[in-house]
């Protein structure tokens, strides 16, 4: 069996080396308010040094990829392709 994952969130903390969280948005209808899921997600040639361990926190991406089960974190997805829509830092700028 296949899986095939579209993520929309922003990038957030590192959780090892070739690991980091994407936080997604989602709609609670009953409730008619947003909840924030952390997922957490590898870029698919887990290298330390890849463009998708150097964005900032709060960068806006957009990803495919396939849902995986590992020993450290569970269900994980991982990244085969990724877009970035927009970069924004989770911290404020002085100026």
């Amino acid at each position: 069996m296949i899986s095939d994952v579209f993520l929309t969130g922003r990038i957030t903390k590192v959780l090892n080396k070739t690991t980091r969280y994407v936080e997604v948005e989602r709609l609670v209808p009953d409730q008619g308010k947003y909840v924030v899921d952390n997922i957490p997600v590898s870029f698919w040639n887990k290298e330390p040094n890849s463009f998708f361990m150097k964005l900032n926190e709060g960068t806006l991406i957009v990803l495919r990829g396939r849902i995986q089960n590992e020993e450290q974190f569970g269900i994980i997805v991982i990244a085969e392709q990724l877009a970035v829509l927009g970069e924004k830092s989770l911290q404020p700028q002085g100026g």
